[in-house]
This record gives structure tokens, sequence and C-alpha cells, in this order.
């Protein structure tokens, strides 16, 4: 018993220190003029904090998670609903053989100010997810095979920056992080004088999993090494550190919780003129293998007792 209660006093701890830090998070956004809203999920979905990875958005089409863990089937419903409500188009990515095509949201970066994507596969999501987006969105996806377990998500050791600049957590020659071909395919679109190579304690500290707001950085405190930071003030971005450490033991940290949308309805509820990247009018998104499988998508939304009472497509 005295166990126990000392473990139910360390989570109400922990508890306690996740929500004020989620909470700093949200209030750093405001002050750099980055809304936030909650995204409403079921206390059953333990990995649904990390809401990067439920779906990306690009243009007005709103790509959901097909996951790779039974255990966060489900988690991918919210944001849908959330993305439809906002006036975006939910197209999940479903296969020529009907079944869905694994993908998680912090596999893809955008590059910014570009039509383009990197896209992280071979841990989490499939190789098939790049040519897919790429063909249901009309922009450029280049895939990035990753490695090591341990860094499972491309968000996790890969940030592309304004200003063709990236920051890159290599790995060692024993225990890469990219295979040969992709590590020199990124050294070949960015130059290695545009490249911060981070340091493993670094990565380990999610130093690569942040957001921006033009040379805005918000990153979780303590991720990088002075020197890194002084070769991003050198290449003037701004660093603002909020405490996230708490999020690490699960796996995530800034960018993994925060799913980054823009839509007209949104700029409006929230007086907004201009949000990044951002792009007008609709594309025509299918070819004759993209097909909304309804029931595909009930199918996950019942595993996790979270089905949408009004979603439409």
């Amino acid at each position: 018993k005295k166990a126990e209660a000392l473990v139910m006093q360390y989570r109400q701890g922990a508890n306690q220190t996740a929500q004020a830090q989620h909470k700093g998070l949200v209030q750093k956004l405001a002050e750099l003029k980055l809304p936030a809203e909650p995204l409403i999920s079921n206390k059953r979905q333990t990995d649904a904090v990390f809401a990067t990875d439920t779906g990306q958005q690009i243009g007005q089409l709103y790509i959901p998670a097909s996951f790779h863990n039974q255990r966060r089937f489900g988690e991918e419903t919210s944001a849908m609903q959330f993305a439809h409500d906002h006036g975006l188009h939910v197209q999940p990515m479903i296969g020529k053989d009907g079944k869905d095509i694994t993908f998680e949201g912090g596999d893809l970066r955008q590059i910014p100010g570009k039509s383009a994507y990197l896209m992280g596969f071979g841990l989490r999501s499939n190789d098939q997810g790049a040519k897919t987006i790429a063909q249901m969105a009309g922009v450029d996806v280049f895939p990035i095979k990753m490695l090591r377990e341990d860094f499972y998500h491309l968000d996790c050791c890969l940030c592309p920056l304004p200003n063709n600049k990236l920051i890159m957590f290599k790995g060692s020659e024993d225990n890469p992080t990219f295979t040969k071909e992709s590590d020199d395919f990124l050294h070949n679109l960015y130059g290695k004088d545009n490249i911060l190579y981070i340091s493993e304690k670094e990565a380990q500290h999610f130093a690569t999993n942040l957001v921006m707001a033009k040379d805005q950085l918000v990153v979780s405190e303590g991720a990088f090494s002075k020197d890194s930071m002084a070769t991003l003030k050198n290449w003037g971005f701004k660093v603002n550190e909020v405490p996230y450490e708490v999020f690490h033991k699960s796996g995530g940290s800034i960018r993994c919780s925060l799913s980054e949308l823009t839509s007209q309805n949104f700029e409006q509820r929230h007086g907004l003129n201009d949000l990044a990247n951002a792009k007008d009018g609709k594309a025509d998104f299918f070819d004759d293998h993209q097909v909304i499988d309804i029931d595909a998508i009930k199918r996950r939304a019942q595993y996790a007792g979270v089905m949408p009472q009004h979603f439409e497509v």
C-alpha cells in the first residue's frame, strides 16, 4: 500500500507538471500570435497529446494518419473532425488494394516557403506515402529513409528552417539516422554550410522537435547546446525556450504536441489575415487509385470508441 501511495503521488505530481508546461507552451504561442485551440480526445488514447501525429495539412487538404501501432488507432478521428469543421478537405490515404497506407504526421515536414516536403519512412510511415501524398496534393515530397528505432519520426531528428537551413541529427558511422542515399540527398539539397549538425544529446532532448513562426523558433528548454544556439542566432533566428521535459518521457516534445492548421474559418475567428503556408482555392486531389473509404475510417474510429457524430466528406 505504501508503494501504491508513492506511485499515485508521483503520477499526480507529473500530471500537474505536464499541465503547467503545456499551459506555458500555449502562452508562449499566444505571445508570438500563434493561436492554439484544444483538440478533444478520448481519455483512453494515452498518446493523443501528440497531436501532430494525427495528420497533416497541405493547402486545403487534410491527410489523417493511419497509425502503425494498433493502440493509437482512432486518435486521428478527432483531428479529422476538427479539420472538417474548419473547412478543410479530409482525404485519407487508401492504396489500390483498398487498405490504409500507413502514415503518421510526425514524418512529414514542409520545406518552409516551398511547395515541397520531406517525408520520413521505414519505421512508422511506409514507402508508399511520399508518392501518394505528392499525387494527392500536387506537391513535391522527398522520401527520407530512417533507420534508428529511437528516432522513429522525422521531426525527432530533422527540422527544415526558412532560408534554406536545416537542423539534422546525422547519427554516427556505426549507428546512422538515415540511409546513405537519404543522407547524401539532404547534403546535396542544402549544402554542408547550411546544415546545423546536432549531437545525440541534443537530439534526445528533442532539439529538432520545434515549431516556428518566421524567424521565431519555439523549442524545449535546454535542448540546444551553446554552440548550436550561437549558430541559430547567426542565421538570424530567435530561439524561444519553454520548459517541456516532462513530455519527453513519453517520446515527444513541442512539435509533437501541435497539429499546425490554417484555414479561412480559423483565420476569421482569430482575427488573422495571413497564416504561414495558407493556399487559396481547392485543387483536384483525386486520381484513379485514391478512394475515400468511409468504412475504413469508421472501423478505426470504432476501435477507439471515438466515432464522430456528424462527420461528413
